[in-house]
């Protein structure tokens, strides 16, 4: 077990200890054989409480209290993008980067349009906070943050870029 064990210096105490990297490599290897094995994309998914309504595939950030908000050009540093719709005092689940598959993506692409361009890169729109567009921003002091490029009508990959200021 990697988390316990007895300690060099005292071979007969129990310690617990923290993974060294022969450990880490180790439990890496494991990790990419069961995705291998399950043949998807294995992604981290974090959750954090919200601090205002986010609608599933938003892109999201922290606000200064360490709470999910939508991104915008105010807040252009885009942590990750929703798995679900969550409200104020709720938990939202989001992931940083993977494949997102949503049946509509109307509440989260301006203009409106409930699906995907294929082969498209998407990304923040700094005119309205938590959706997507597939313009660029291009003016001086602007900000370009993409978030991911569609595969399909559906499915984005996700990979959230930083800020790259104009």
């Amino acid at each position: 077990m990697f988390w316990s064990g007895t300690s060099k210096s005292r071979p007969n105490s129990n310690v617990y200890r923290a993974p060294d990297a022969d450990d880490w490599q180790e439990l890496l290897k494991q990790f990419n054989d069961l995705a291998n094995l399950i043949g998807q994309d294995v992604q981290e998914i974090y959750e954090n409480e919200v601090n205002e309504n986010i609608n599933q595939g938003q892109p999201v950030t922290f606000n200064s209290f360490e709470k999910l908000i939508l991104a915008n050009k105010n807040n252009p540093n885009v942590v990750g993008v929703s798995l679900n719709s969550c409200n104020v005092g709720g938990v939202c689940l989001y992931i940083t980067q993977g494949k997102l598959t949503l049946s509509n993506w109307e509440n989260v692409i301006i203009p409106s349009n409930n699906e995907l361009l294929p082969g498209s890169i998407y990304y923040l729109n700094m005119n309205f906070s938590g959706k997507l567009t597939l313009i660029p921003p291009n003016e001086i002091n602007e900000i370009i943050v993409p978030i991911g490029i569609a595969h399909t009508n559906n499915l984005m990959e996700i990979k959230i870029s930083s800020p790259i200021y104009l």
